[in-house]
């Protein structure tokens, strides 16, 4: 243990420095000292257990565990298989106390009073970004009513002509003259539309290589572009998607469009967290285990979703998923921490369980894709999206602000999905995109993890 955790935190929790794996009662006391913001486990029945548990005295006549850290420097320092052509690496070997007792001081001297990686990170971005602040107002009850009808052929034939419209929109060459119709003539003196069904477009041109964000009046995202990806970053998120979902279906998911007037079929799969269907504790009893309490007046308590709960495809597509997050982490590196507030949710998904695209809990991969006009209304806050393929059209258009932003393969956009209707226009070619969203009802989690804040088995730090 003290070759993995420095000794500090080790006394902090109360655990020894070294722990025999086949000692149930030490590695019991390890594992509960986590904190996983989940339900504990049931305590162990120490009655079942006497007849099989070895006493201590066969323990202490098992081999001597090998320290973990002896382990990594066995393989670390085995001989290469061929002379180097380099000079040895003037890295030590790792010893006993090198990641131990000495990590937080060496971490405190070297690195007191620096800034925060993802602090300066945002500084660095702020720097080399494009403000197109607009007379927008997104607390109009004109913006914030929902322009759509209702699923179905309303609301296709609504999609068919805001695409007619969209198609015909200004086309501003340079952020001055962007910022110009935006600022001056675009919007009314209430911040709507001055004409119901127009759009601007904006051109690629002004977010090749930088980022751009657009703001409304009181300074709200419309939109955030980050058109600076790397193509080397581009070509490894086009790979994983097309070869991971890809390879469990007989017919490929993506597939090539020839026409604007034939869109292929629509597919979404979700690698998401979720709390929609989850169940409150806040009329539970506060000294039961969750798990042996049944709900009454129905047939069955589902336990599962008493907390945030993983979407059936990550379940059954969890090889898929897991190359999927790898990708993502390129991504992440990229990125940095966009909106810290959204993390909220992301930060206390039970487990621990790390959240690939962070601050986001979770993702979408869409296929074939070229939405209908809509407003994802259970989204937190904003939603992150990422268009990939090789396609021409496909723009995704925003109604009330009316922006049309002609994204390509690899460039990524923020926006507020739950407050501003959008739809994409046609396409050729092949199109996918990725989109990180958290859903809104893991706020339920978040603060009193949904009334089981104050259950003694709620493995809650602050409960």
């Amino acid at each position: 243990m003290s070759s993995i955790f420095s000794h500090h935190i080790l006394d902090d929790y109360g655990l020894p420095r070294t722990v025999h794996c086949a000692d149930l009662e030490v590695t019991d006391r390890v594992f509960n000292a986590l904190n996983n913001m989940d339900f504990k486990l049931i305590d162990r029945d120490w009655e079942v257990w006497r007849d099989v548990f070895p006493p201590r005295v066969d323990l202490a006549a098992l081999p001597t565990p090998v320290p973990f850290y002896q382990f990594q420097q066995t393989l670390l320092s085995a001989p290469p298989s061929a002379p180097p052509t380099t000079p040895a690496s003037s890295v030590r070997a790792l010893t006993p106390e090198s990641p131990a007792s000495g990590v937080e001081e060496d971490f405190e001297e070297e690195f007191l009073g620096a800034p925060p990686a993802d602090t300066a990170y945002v500084l660095e971005e702020l720097a080399n970004r494009t403000t197109i602040t607009t007379t927008f107002n997104p607390r109009s009850k004109t913006n914030q009513r929902r322009p759509f009808p209702g699923p179905g052929p309303k609301r296709e034939r609504w999609t068919l002509r805001q695409r007619g419209y969209a198609s015909k929109a200004a086309r501003p060459e340079t952020v001055e003259e962007l910022q110009e119709q935006l600022q001056n003539t675009f919007y009314s003196r209430g911040g709507i539309k001055s004409t119901k069904n127009s759009y601007v477009r904006v051109a690629p041109s002004i977010f090749e290589g930088k980022d751009v964000l657009i703001e409304g009046r009181d300074s709200s995202l419309l939109c955030l572009i980050l058109g600076d990806m790397p193509a080397d970053l581009r070509q490894s998120l086009e790979l994983s998607i097309e070869t991971c979902m890809g390879a469990r279906s007989s017919q490929p998911l993506l597939r090539p469009i020839q026409s604007p007037d034939k869109l292929a079929e629509f597919v979404t799969v979700h690698f998401s967290h979720y709390m929609r269907m989850g169940q409150d504790g806040y009329d539970a009893p506060r000294h039961v285990h969750p798990w042996f309490l049944k709900r009454t007046g129905v047939a069955r308590t589902n336990h599962a979703q008493m907390t945030p709960y993983e979407s059936k495809e990550m379940l059954d597509n969890f090889v898929e998923y897991d190359a999927l997050c790898n990708a993502l982490d390129q991504l992440r590196a990229h990125l940095g921490d966009l909106y810290f507030e959204i993390a909220c949710y992301a930060d206390e998904i039970p487990g621990r369980k790390a959240s690939p695209c962070h601050p986001f809990a979770g993702f979408v991969l869409n296929f074939n894709i070229a939405t209908k006009g809509h407003r994802d209304s259970k989204d937190l806050k904003a939603c992150l999206v990422l268009p990939i393929g090789i396609f021409t059209g496909g723009e995704l258009c925003l109604v009330e602000p009316g922006l049309v932003l002609p994204l390509r393969s690899g460039d990524v956009m923020v926006f507020p999905s739950c407050d501003i209707t959008h739809f994409n226009l046609t396409y050729t070619g092949t199109r996918a995109s990725l989109v990180c969203h958290s859903d809104r009802d893991g706020l339920k989690w978040v603060g009193n993890k949904m009334g089981w804040r104050g259950n003694s088995y709620l493995d809650d730090e602050r409960a």
